[in-house]
């Protein structure tokens, strides 16, 4: 067995260290520079707030968020002098008052909506030993179960002869160890101590007293044991640390320290950063073809153990044995790697024979015996759970890398546009009831403004009528559901053609991405439905944009123009397509109102934005065909507003005079100076 420790600390803002063992990933500590880490630190607090509720007070020890310090992780040296050891311990009320100074160590780091466990019985880690203050009690760790071994260690601690106040328990790594090693480790602890009381007298509140050892040296403290071969650094500074901290504590272990410099980068060469992307997926894939899905929540962490693929197996009984014996120890591992802590439930494949389910609880016991971290594990029940809970040693994998997503608040999932369009729908709705109103303006994402135009047209319609107040849409790209907007108007806004355009905004010189968004009228409106004013049922129709021509205007500055062909398609929805030459950032605020325009523009003459009543369509006309125009719009505040109006009957190429063709437009308004970017 070949095992190393590699520590890539190359780039300035992360630090990573790794224990690797014959190629695979075994111990891993990952810190990103921009998240702090507070656990293992000690501060003097202030009192903040006494809560007799809880039996416990809150404490203000310089972070955003006040620490939770219990009346069971209250040190007796903070009792009143009145109480009698060995009796019950006294109510928080009669230990603390508000604004008292007191010595705390983080325990528990903040998380999510949770501050701070903190305790006063203060506890300093060497690499061997941990000392304890304001205790003579002295002892060995229970994982050292050999009874000869802690017989002799405690003989050891009786000949180094701590000094009085000053409790120790030999850890695991001390197992064989000598006298004079235990004895250089007391001292550096004794040392620490000393420099931390010095502090207190003097230190303000609140305020930092200790900070815990970095990443490098935290790792090496926890995780060197005699068996790794060597420690590879790639960075001169932290390979300096990592020697000066050998040679004071481990003097007989510093040659094992090296530095590599190599081009190929650390992990690389040991092909360690898939199995590290792995650490941060959900799902792991066992070589049988099974695999395992981890969730952590806010309450616990579920494991879950799926056959998959693995099916070679003579029965079922037998394949799910054979999954459930190779997830246990991988299950095991992916605690350790991520230290994932609190209550743990895995869910493994249903076995009926009660040795199958012995043997998968044995072979997850004995991997857990190699972490460090305390762990309780239960039988497995009738329906197949495993419990068990496991200490938390430092923040869980991805606390620093990982940010809640803003779209989705965590859950993973967002809403359908469809829900989404049902329940803004009904927030109209309920604008509306409420009277007196000229306009109900809605903000959504473009997937939701999109179903709301092109599935539910008919019932804003129907509400329009219903209550005579107008229904715009505007669209913003990417914004959570929970920020969709349903905003009441009433005051009559001002006419088309009074209002002046948005100018466009730019972004290092270049102007941002043009797009186009198309509305889809229904193929056919029902008898009972209502109609917008103009508007005719016919087929669908979609329209193509042919390349731009430039042309010259009045003032000399050249303007865009297009022609606009238009194409049966009764069979397909059109959605929002952005042109291929266009530039890739989105508009940030689309503004779109959902009406009917007469198509009577002569070809090859640009739109102009006007307002025109809306004219009664007439009764003998048959032909009621409709098309929904794409045009762009200026991507940063660019006002895009289409109007109810209807023109002259005016024929076009390709239709007789008998009727008029009418089509939702998305008017484009530009200042007469802009020049678009080709």
């Amino acid at each position: 067995m070949i095992k190393k420790m590699l520590i890539n600390a190359s780039n300035p803002e992360e630090c990573r260290v790794a224990v690797v063992v014959d190629g695979v990933l075994d111990e891993l500590d990952i810190h990103v520079r921009t998240y702090e880490a507070t656990l293992g630190n000690i501060y003097k607090g202030v009192v903040s707030r006494v809560e007799p509720s809880l039996q416990a007070v809150f404490v203000d020890y310089g972070a955003k968020r006040n620490g939770f310090l219990s009346i069971n992780d209250v040190h007796p040296s903070y009792f009143p002098e009145s109480f009698e050891s060995g009796r019950r311990r006294p109510r928080i009320q009669e230990v603390f008052k508000k604004d008292d100074h007191v010595i705390v160590q983080v325990n528990k780091e903040e998380r999510q909506s949770k501050g701070a466990s903190l305790t006063t019985n203060i506890s300093l880690a060497g690499r061997y030993l941990v000392l304890m203050p304001g205790t003579d009690l002295y002892g060995v760790s229970r994982k050292i179960e050999d009874e000869k071994e802690r017989k002799d260690l405690k003989e050891i601690l009786k000949q180094l002869k701590p000094p009085e106040n000053i409790g120790f328990i030999i850890r695991t790594a001390g197992m064989g160890r000598s006298k004079t090693e235990l004895a250089r480790d007391l001292n550096y602890l004794l040392k620490l101590w000393k420099s931390i009381e010095n502090k207190v007298a003097q230190a303000p509140a609140p305020s930092l007293l200790h900070k815990e050892h970095d990443i490098v040296i935290r790792s090496i403290r926890e995780h060197f044991s005699p068996d790794i071969k060597e420690i590879l650094v790639d960075d001169k500074d932290v390979y300096k640390k990592a020697k000066d901290f050998f040679h004071e504590v481990m003097p007989k272990y510093e040659n094992l320290v090296k530095l590599c410099q190599e081009k190929r980068p650390l992990f690389n060469k040991y092909q360690l950063e898939e199995q590290i992307e792995q650490v941060y997926s959900r799902k792991i894939k066992l070589k049988s073809g099974g695999y395992i899905l981890i969730e952590p929540t806010e309450a616990l962490v579920t494991v879950d153990v799926n056959s998959g693929s693995a099916t070679r197996e003579r029965d079922i009984e037998e394949t799910a044995f054979r999954v459930n014996m190779e997830a246990a120890p991988e299950i095991a591992r992916q605690l350790r790697l991520r230290d994932l802590g609190g209550i743990i439930v895995i869910d493994f494949i249903d076995m009926s024979q009660k040795k199958h389910k012995q043997d998968v609880e044995k072979s997850i016991r004995a991997e857990l015996k190699r972490d460090r971290a305390k762990t309780k594990v239960l039988r497995i029940s009738a329906l197949g759970l495993l419990e068990l809970s496991r200490q938390r040693l430092k923040s869980s994998l991805g606390t620093g890398e990982y940010l809640e997503c803003p779209l989705c608040d965590g859950r993973g999932k967002v809403r359908s546009p469809e829900t989404s369009a049902l329940s803004v729908f009904r927030r109209i709705k309920s604008v509306l009831v409420k009277g007196d109103l000229h306009e109900v303006r809605v903000t959504a994402p473009a997937r939701v403004a999109e179903y709301l135009l092109n599935n539910m047209r008919s019932h804003l319609v129907e509400l329009e009528n219903a209550y005579g107040a107008r229904i715009s849409v505007l669209v913003r790209q990417a914004i959570p559901d929970k920020e969709i907007l349903v905003e009441a108007v009433k005051d009559e806004p001002p006419s088309l053609s009074q209002e002046q355009p948005s100018q466009p905004q730019s972004e290092s010189g270049l102007l941002a991405k043009q797009a186009d968004i198309e509305v889809l009228l229904p193929d056919a409106a029902s008898p009972d439905a209502p109609t917008a004013s103009g508007v005719k049922t016919a087929a669908r129709r979609r329209s193509r944009k042919k390349p731009a021509q430039p042309r010259r205007s009045s003032s000399g500055a050249a303007e865009e123009t297009q022609e606009i062909t238009e194409a049966s398609d009764a069979g397909e929805q059109i959605t929002a397509l952005p042109d291929a030459g266009e530039s890739p950032q989105p508009p940030e605020t689309h503004e779109v109102e959902v009406t009917t325009v007469a198509e009577t523009q002569p070809s090859g003459e640009p739109d102009a934005p006007q307002e025109v009543a809306p004219a009664e369509a007439p009764a003998a006309e048959s032909d009621s065909n409709t098309s929904a125009d794409r045009s762009d719009y200026d991507p940063h505040g660019g006002s895009m507003q289409a109007t109810d109006a209807d023109s002259s009957d005016q024929p076009t190429s390709g239709q007789s005079g008998e009727g008029k063709r009418t089509s939702t437009r998305l008017k484009n308004f530009l200042p007469s100076d802009y020049i678009p970017v080709t």
